[in-house]
């Protein structure tokens, strides 16, 4: 019998801290914002203080974010190389980065599809520029936005799949799919045998 479990994060000081620390920096902006006709030196002062306390407080706001996030992951075992942790559906460093997303993660074939693609459609849009016909030009113009999108979208849906074909091509076996906040986390629940948590793969 197989189930899903979700894990529930643990929360302490140390993840409460830099919300509070957030959210001073920000009602200290609101503050001066709406003291705007009265601006004066010290509130220079706040509003350096505030800005500081916003960007120290920013690390410890992200890994509260990511500890927040419970998120399916699928666990790989190797043999030799120990686990692996990929999370399932959409990757938002795939759609930001695209194509250097695809070279970090040493997906060639896909590295060189999107780049192909990439200077075919840099092609096709320099030639959309000097069409002389402006309605034809707006018209190829919106198709242009369309096919740019649709670069960047498939790699955001298919690049945690084609991590993970490439760890079973290179002898990676997935033993199940664990929720955790992050992929350190996954693997960790996996090595202390957690799999009864999750969805177990039978070998």
């Amino acid at each position: 019998m197989t189930m899903t479990a979700m894990k529930v994060p643990d929360f302490d000081d140390d993840d409460v801290a830099p919300v509070a620390k957030i959210l001073l920096g920000v009602g200290g902006l609101v503050w001066l914002l709406l003291r705007k006709d009265s601006f004066t030196a010290s509130n220079y002062v706040t509003l350096a203080g505030a800005t500081l306390v916003i960007l120290l407080a920013l690390p410890g706001m992200v890994r509260t974010l990511r500890k927040w996030r419970v998120r399916p992951f699928q666990v790989f075992v190797h043999r030799l190389r120990g686990y692996a942790a990929i999370k399932t559906g959409f990757s938002w460093p795939a759609f930001f980065l695209s194509g250097l997303w695809l070279l970090w993660m040493r997906l060639w074939r896909q590295t060189a599809a999107f780049w192909a693609v990439t200077i075919a459609l840099r092609v096709v849009e320099i030639a959309v520029e000097t069409a002389p016909d402006p309605v034809v030009q707006l018209a190829a113009q919106a198709v242009m936005v369309a096919a740019w999108l649709g670069l960047t979208l498939v790699p955001g849906v298919r690049g945690n799949r084609w991590r993970a074909q490439r760890l079973a091509a290179r002898g990676y076996r997935l033993v199940g799919t664990i929720h955790a906040s992050t992929p350190q986390a996954a693997i960790q629940e996996a090595a202390a045998g957690h799999l009864d948590e999750a969805v177990r793969v039978q070998p």
